[in-house]
Protein backbone atom coordinates (compact mmCIF):
# COMPACT_ATOMS: atom_id res chain seq x y z
CA UNK A 1 0.00 0.00 0.00
CA UNK A 2 1.19 3.49 -0.80
CA UNK A 3 1.77 6.18 1.78
CA UNK A 4 -0.80 8.91 2.36
CA UNK A 5 1.21 11.53 0.41
CA UNK A 6 1.50 9.09 -2.51
CA UNK A 7 -2.25 8.43 -2.45
CA UNK A 8 -2.99 12.15 -2.35
CA UNK A 9 -0.62 12.73 -5.26
CA UNK A 10 -2.29 9.96 -7.27
CA UNK A 11 -5.74 11.37 -6.53
CA UNK A 12 -4.60 14.86 -7.54
CA UNK A 13 -3.17 13.49 -10.80
CA UNK A 14 -6.43 11.70 -11.57
CA UNK A 15 -8.45 14.85 -10.90
CA UNK A 16 -6.36 16.64 -13.51
CA UNK A 17 -6.43 13.87 -16.11
CA UNK A 18 -10.12 12.91 -15.92
CA UNK A 19 -11.53 16.11 -17.50
CA UNK A 20 -8.84 16.00 -20.18
CA UNK A 21 -9.72 12.39 -20.97
CA UNK A 22 -13.40 13.27 -21.22
CA UNK A 23 -12.61 16.28 -23.40
CA UNK A 24 -10.28 14.34 -25.73
CA UNK A 25 -12.73 11.45 -26.12
CA UNK A 26 -15.57 13.86 -26.87
CA UNK A 27 -13.58 15.68 -29.56
CA UNK A 28 -12.59 12.34 -31.13
CA UNK A 29 -16.23 11.25 -31.21
CA UNK A 30 -17.45 14.57 -32.61
CA UNK A 31 -14.84 14.29 -35.33
CA UNK A 32 -15.59 10.69 -36.30
CA UNK A 33 -19.39 10.59 -35.86
CA UNK A 34 -20.55 14.17 -36.04
CA UNK A 35 -21.72 16.27 -33.11
CA UNK A 36 -25.42 15.46 -33.49
CA UNK A 37 -24.71 11.71 -33.45
CA UNK A 38 -22.85 11.71 -30.15
CA UNK A 39 -24.61 11.39 -26.79
CA UNK A 40 -23.18 12.11 -23.37
CA UNK A 41 -23.44 8.38 -22.69
CA UNK A 42 -21.15 7.71 -25.67
CA UNK A 43 -18.57 10.12 -24.32
CA UNK A 44 -18.75 8.56 -20.87
CA UNK A 45 -18.27 5.08 -22.30
CA UNK A 46 -15.27 6.16 -24.38
CA UNK A 47 -13.69 7.99 -21.43
CA UNK A 48 -14.60 5.20 -18.98
CA UNK A 49 -16.34 7.54 -16.54
CA UNK A 50 -19.81 7.72 -15.05
CA UNK A 51 -22.45 10.19 -16.20
CA UNK A 52 -22.17 11.90 -12.83
CA UNK A 53 -18.44 12.38 -13.34
CA UNK A 54 -19.07 13.90 -16.77
CA UNK A 55 -21.51 16.47 -15.39
CA UNK A 56 -19.18 17.22 -12.50
CA UNK A 57 -16.67 18.62 -14.99
CA UNK A 58 -18.85 19.71 -17.93
CA UNK A 59 -22.41 21.12 -17.96
CA UNK A 60 -23.15 19.63 -21.40
CA UNK A 61 -21.59 18.17 -24.54
CA UNK A 62 -22.09 21.58 -26.17
CA UNK A 63 -19.69 23.12 -23.66
CA UNK A 64 -16.94 20.78 -24.90
CA UNK A 65 -17.81 21.50 -28.52
CA UNK A 66 -17.60 25.26 -28.08
CA UNK A 67 -14.61 24.89 -25.80
CA UNK A 68 -12.65 23.41 -28.68
CA UNK A 69 -13.48 26.34 -30.96
CA UNK A 70 -12.53 28.80 -28.23
CA UNK A 71 -9.28 26.91 -27.61
CA UNK A 72 -8.37 27.45 -31.26
CA UNK A 73 -8.74 31.19 -30.72
CA UNK A 74 -6.57 31.00 -27.61
CA UNK A 75 -3.87 29.33 -29.69
CA UNK A 76 -4.22 32.13 -32.23
CA UNK A 77 -3.26 34.51 -29.43
CA UNK A 78 -0.04 32.53 -28.98
CA UNK A 79 0.67 32.41 -32.71
CA UNK A 80 0.42 36.20 -32.92
CA UNK A 81 3.46 36.46 -30.65
CA UNK A 82 5.40 34.12 -32.93
CA UNK A 83 4.50 36.20 -35.99
CA UNK A 84 5.96 39.45 -34.68
CA UNK A 85 8.41 40.84 -37.22
CA UNK A 86 6.67 39.15 -40.15
CA UNK A 87 5.20 41.15 -43.01
CA UNK A 88 1.46 41.75 -43.12
CA UNK A 89 1.16 39.23 -45.97
CA UNK A 90 3.06 36.56 -44.04
CA UNK A 91 1.04 37.22 -40.89
CA UNK A 92 -2.28 37.05 -42.71
CA UNK A 93 -1.34 33.86 -44.55
CA UNK A 94 -0.11 32.14 -41.38
CA UNK A 95 -3.22 33.09 -39.42
CA UNK A 96 -5.57 31.77 -42.10
CA UNK A 97 -3.67 28.51 -42.54
CA UNK A 98 -3.51 28.03 -38.77
CA UNK A 99 -7.27 28.45 -38.48
CA UNK A 100 -7.89 26.00 -41.33
CA UNK A 101 -5.51 23.37 -39.94
CA UNK A 102 -7.10 23.66 -36.52
CA UNK A 103 -10.49 22.99 -38.10
CA UNK A 104 -9.07 19.94 -39.86
CA UNK A 105 -7.61 18.61 -36.60
CA UNK A 106 -10.97 19.02 -34.90
CA UNK A 107 -12.85 17.26 -37.66
CA UNK A 108 -15.46 18.57 -40.04
CA UNK A 109 -17.88 19.47 -37.26
CA UNK A 110 -15.80 22.45 -36.18
CA UNK A 111 -16.57 24.05 -39.54
CA UNK A 112 -19.81 22.50 -40.72
CA UNK A 113 -23.52 23.12 -40.65
CA UNK A 114 -24.22 21.47 -37.29
CA UNK A 115 -21.64 23.72 -35.62
CA UNK A 116 -23.23 26.81 -37.17
CA UNK A 117 -26.66 25.58 -36.13
CA UNK A 118 -25.53 25.14 -32.53
CA UNK A 119 -23.98 28.60 -32.51
CA UNK A 120 -27.36 30.12 -33.34
CA UNK A 121 -28.47 29.11 -29.85
CA UNK A 122 -25.32 30.50 -28.22
CA UNK A 123 -24.88 33.93 -29.79
CA UNK A 124 -22.46 35.15 -27.13
CA UNK A 125 -20.08 32.29 -27.90
CA UNK A 126 -20.53 32.82 -31.63
CA UNK A 127 -19.62 36.49 -31.34
CA UNK A 128 -16.50 35.78 -29.27
CA UNK A 129 -15.28 33.13 -31.73
CA UNK A 130 -15.98 35.33 -34.74
CA UNK A 131 -14.43 38.46 -33.25
CA UNK A 132 -11.11 36.81 -32.44
CA UNK A 133 -10.25 35.56 -35.93
CA UNK A 134 -11.93 38.56 -37.59
CA UNK A 135 -9.96 40.96 -35.41
CA UNK A 136 -6.63 39.32 -36.19
CA UNK A 137 -7.32 39.30 -39.93
CA UNK A 138 -8.37 42.95 -39.79
CA UNK A 139 -5.28 44.00 -37.83
CA UNK A 140 -2.98 42.28 -40.33
CA UNK A 141 -4.72 43.93 -43.29
CA UNK A 142 -4.71 47.33 -41.58
CA UNK A 143 -0.98 47.00 -40.87
CA UNK A 144 -0.39 46.17 -44.54
CA UNK A 145 -2.31 49.28 -45.63
CA UNK A 146 -0.35 51.52 -43.25
CA UNK A 147 3.01 50.11 -44.36
CA UNK A 148 2.19 50.43 -48.06
CA UNK A 149 2.30 46.67 -48.55
CA UNK A 150 -1.42 46.73 -49.40
CA UNK A 151 -3.43 49.28 -51.40
CA UNK A 152 -4.46 52.41 -49.56
CA UNK A 153 -7.88 52.50 -51.25
CA UNK A 154 -9.01 49.25 -49.62
CA UNK A 155 -12.12 49.18 -47.47
CA UNK A 156 -10.73 47.48 -44.38
CA UNK A 157 -14.02 46.02 -43.18
CA UNK A 158 -15.07 44.76 -46.60
CA UNK A 159 -11.69 43.15 -47.27
CA UNK A 160 -11.73 41.37 -43.91
CA UNK A 161 -15.29 40.15 -44.43
CA UNK A 162 -14.46 38.82 -47.91
CA UNK A 163 -11.55 36.83 -46.46
CA UNK A 164 -13.62 35.41 -43.62
CA UNK A 165 -16.48 34.35 -45.91
CA UNK A 166 -14.04 32.94 -48.46
CA UNK A 167 -12.31 30.72 -45.89
CA UNK A 168 -15.63 29.85 -44.23
CA UNK A 169 -17.05 28.75 -47.57
CA UNK A 170 -14.03 26.57 -48.27
CA UNK A 171 -14.24 24.94 -44.83
CA UNK A 172 -17.95 24.32 -45.32
CA UNK A 173 -17.32 22.72 -48.71
CA UNK A 174 -14.66 20.50 -47.13
CA UNK A 175 -16.99 19.57 -44.26
CA UNK A 176 -19.68 18.44 -46.70
CA UNK A 177 -17.36 16.64 -49.14
CA UNK A 178 -13.97 16.13 -47.44
CA UNK A 179 -12.94 13.48 -49.94
CA UNK A 180 -13.21 15.98 -52.82
CA UNK A 181 -11.29 18.86 -51.27
CA UNK A 182 -7.60 19.15 -50.46
CA UNK A 183 -8.34 21.88 -47.98
CA UNK A 184 -4.76 22.78 -47.09
CA UNK A 185 -3.74 23.20 -50.73
CA UNK A 186 -6.92 25.08 -51.60
CA UNK A 187 -6.76 27.38 -48.58
CA UNK A 188 -3.16 28.30 -49.40
CA UNK A 189 -4.10 28.96 -53.02
CA UNK A 190 -7.05 31.12 -52.00
CA UNK A 191 -5.20 33.17 -49.40
CA UNK A 192 -2.32 33.78 -51.84
CA UNK A 193 -4.80 34.99 -54.48
CA UNK A 194 -6.53 37.18 -51.87
CA UNK A 195 -3.25 38.75 -50.76
CA UNK A 196 -2.31 39.45 -54.39
CA UNK A 197 -5.58 41.38 -54.77
CA UNK A 198 -4.67 43.51 -51.75
CA UNK A 199 -1.32 44.58 -53.14
CA UNK A 200 -0.87 47.83 -55.09
CA UNK A 201 -1.37 47.56 -58.84
CA UNK A 202 1.83 47.43 -60.84
CA UNK A 203 2.07 50.12 -63.53
CA UNK A 204 3.20 49.26 -67.02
Amino acid sequence: MGTLPQKLKTREHRSRTVPKRIYDCAIDLFSSRGFDNVKVADICKAADVSTGTFYYYFPSKESIFFGYAEAIDDLMDDSIEELKGKTASETLKNLVLFKVRASIDGGADTSNVSFCAELKHHKDVALDIRRTAYGYYMNAIERGIRSGEFRDDLNLYSATSVLRYMIGGLCLHWAIQPENVDIETESERLVNAFIDMLKPHQNG
